[in-house]
């Protein structure tokens, strides 16, 4: 039996990773060829979970309950802060094969620059 249990492969968790860059969960940082993002941990969750759901709107009720662990308040704009400064973050290592983008009235987007 514990021949057995010895001989199952050990589970691996992929890295996600989006055309070229690379994503790091034990630092929460992304890389774009050796350049880190400098990404906080919020910022890197956010981008993380964008990354996942790529191509597909994310609302921000859905963003605030999953990257930020509290309930949506329309006044609250600490999830478009965050947001603003992942597309300042991208910009300066160079990044431009995707972007966050804005879909008014229902959330954000993590699609290919030269799409929409």
């Amino acid at each position: 039996r514990r021949v057995a249990l010895d001989r199952r492969p050990v589970p691996t968790v992929p890295v996600p990773s989006m055309d070229s860059l690379r994503f790091d969960d034990e630092s929460f940082e992304v890389f774009y060829g050796e350049q880190a993002g400098g990404l906080t941990r919020s910022e890197y969750r956010l981008l993380e979970t964008l990354h996942r759901s790529a191509d597909e709107v994310l609302s921000k009720a859905f963003l605030y309950q999953q990257v930020l662990q509290r309930g949506y308040a329309a006044h609250d704009r600490s999830l478009d802060m965050h947001i603003s400064q992942i597309r300042r973050k991208l910009k300066a290592i160079g990044y431009t094969e995707r972007e966050v983008r804005t879909v008014w009235g229902k959330g954000y987007i993590l699609s290919a620059a030269d799409e929409m």
